[in-house]
């Protein structure tokens, strides 16, 4: 059985929980077990989402209550025979710690002081702690750390606004050295509990492309060491079969739980069973969502209380090449499913970009479903695609008046990804050095219109395909949203694979657990998922 190289979990305490946190034993109990159990079963890193910065909006005395639970739970797990010396445990506390009471910033001192020189297992605590504050800091370290080789030859490279000097120092690997979490192992596997289906704004960069991701319903304080038995065991069902002569010993230290473990599995494999039978099940009726008309797709949408105002798509890439046919049929299908449901924009995000290289197929095979659904009334449709040629692909198809909607259609890829927000940097660097720009002005908000107008609003052409003149400028995308409200993933596994990490902060997600499989079905299980999505966002 392979072991998780590093364990993820992200927590959030609700008022709810708040009133099952007058004794502080439950509260601690559940760290104490998990962390327990992880370090057994061979998890060398364990991170954990304590308290975000969003958090601090809450009432004082809700904070106050919360920081002395931290102090109280960090001097537990650190005291002598604790979990921390048995079992060899360095604690790193990540995050704004500036922001925390003094009293617990001493505590964390003297904790990661007595810690440092455990060696082989990690845990990571996050306090005062967002993702999109963590990668503005590493760009902001990213452009300070540049500015010594400046006088290095620079090459041209092209912008949205025209030609631009970057920094030729900037790299991906000075990037991710500047992260909190870089010393660690790959990130495997990232629990988010609290029924919640989004990940918070916690470690965007680090599952941007192979961490598994698993969403349960249980809240923190209930969050026991069977259901994370039962986490990880599914995430080793999915992986190779291969184990090395270390994780051997791990598992024979630990043989005396197999007992109850078999059982345990026993169980879990019944309930895999049944799933299988009920996805099985599940496809026969689909015939009845086939053909779906723009009236039957207004009526099954209109009880629900929302739709989002941005929806994201992730096709995954094993599709690949294969049958482009096919995917640009699905990516039609998706289109008019999304303008019958009111949502204004969409995105597709398919990581190797073969979509982006077949733009006026695609566009076609679009225009034809689309009329083929509305021959009296066809509605509107722009279509935008950046890193696509040396300008990016931008096409208006006009409406009449009375068209029933209009859809905004952004096509990504994986050089949305990652690869943008290091242009971004190299875009700043490039201003701090020439004098335009301080490290202070280094900002959540600076970068995040530096990469709306790189990745979402590409530089549009003079004339679409058709030769007819676009009227459509990039001014009137300025207010589109870039974060998704809904993040649907059709394929078999949680995967992000590359998505632009920076722009999933709050996305709700969704993924439908078919490979090469998209069907009007689960598209409705997305949309109906999101409509009963609790948003607390920090309070």
């Amino acid at each position: 059985m392979s072991i998780p190289r590093s364990y993820m979990l992200g927590q959030d305490v609700t008022e709810k929980e708040n009133t099952r946190l007058g004794a502080r034993y439950p509260f601690m109990l559940t760290p104490k077990q998990n962390l327990d159990f992880c370090y057994r079963s061979g998890v060398k890193v364990a991170t954990c989402y304590a308290f975000s910065i969003d958090n601090f909006k809450r009432p004082n005395d809700q904070v106050d209550f919360l920081m002395e639970l931290f102090k109280v739970l960090i001097d537990v797990i650190s005291a002598p025979g604790g979990e921390l010396h048995r079992n060899c445990v360095a604690l790193r506390v990540l995050g704004q710690t500036t922001l925390l009471p003094l009293d617990l910033q001493k505590e964390i001192l003297r904790t990661t002081e007595l810690t440092k020189e455990n060696g082989g297992n990690v845990v990571n605590i996050c306090l005062a702690y967002t993702s999109r504050d963590e990668i503005s800091s590493a760009i902001r370290a990213t452009v300070a750390s540049s500015r010594g080789t400046e006088n290095v030859p620079q090459p041209v490279c092209f912008e949205v606004n025209g030609p631009r000097l970057v920094s030729a120092n900037v790299t991906m690997e000075m990037l991710n050295s500047n992260m909190l979490i870089v010393d660690d192992s790959p990130l495997d596997l990232l629990v988010r509990s609290s029924g919640t289906n989004r990940l918070s704004d916690f470690l965007l960069w680090q599952c941007h492309q192979n961490t598994d991701l698993a969403f349960v319903n249980s809240m923190w304080p209930e969050f026991r060491t069977w259901q994370l038995f039962s986490v990880l065991w599914r995430w080793q069902r999915r992986q190779p079969k291969r184990r090395s002569s270390e994780q051997r010993q791990i598992w024979h230290d630990i043989r005396i739980q197999h007992v109850a473990y078999v059982f345990i599995y026993a169980y879990f494999s019944m309930c895999a069973f049944f799933s299988q039978c009920y996805n099985f099940l599940d496809r026969i009726p689909s015939w009845a969502y086939q053909a779906r008309t723009p009236e039957s797709i207004l009526r099954d949408v209109k009880w629900l209380k929302r739709i989002p105002s941005h929806l994201g798509v992730i096709l995954t890439p094993d599709r690949g090449d294969e049958d482009l046919e096919k995917l640009m049929k699905d990516v039609a299908e998706l289109i008019v499913w999304s303008m019958s449901a009111g949502v204004p924009v969409l995105n597709i995000y398919e990581s190797t970009g073969i979509l982006k290289s077949s733009m006026s197929n695609l566009q076609r095979i679009i225009t034809d479903k689309v009329s083929s659904l509305y021959p009296s009334n066809e509605p509107g449709f722009r279509l935008f695609a950046s890193h696509c040629g040396t300008q990016g692909f931008h096409l208006s198809i006009q409406s009449n008046d009375d068209a029933p909607t209009s859809l905004a259609l952004f096509f990504l890829s994986s050089t949305d990804g990652r690869d943008t927000i290091l242009e971004v940097t190299k875009t700043l660097a490039q201003r701090y050095h020439d004098g335009k720009l301080s490290l202070e002005d280094i900002n959540i908000d600076l970068i995040d219109n530096e990469l709306q107008k790189m990745s979402f609003v590409p530089r549009p052409l003079s004339q679409s395909d058709d030769g007819l003149e676009d009227t459509l400028l990039p001014t009137t995308l300025e207010s589109v949203k870039s974060e998704p409200d809904l993040l649907i993933i059709f394929g078999q596994d949680a995967r992000l694979h590359g998505y632009p990490p920076w722009q999933i902060r709050l996305s709700e997600i969704f993924c439908t657990g078919r490979s090469n499989v998209v069907t009007y079905r689960d598209f409705l299980k997305g949309l109906c998922l999101y409509a009963g999505a609790e948003m607390r966002f920090g309070r």
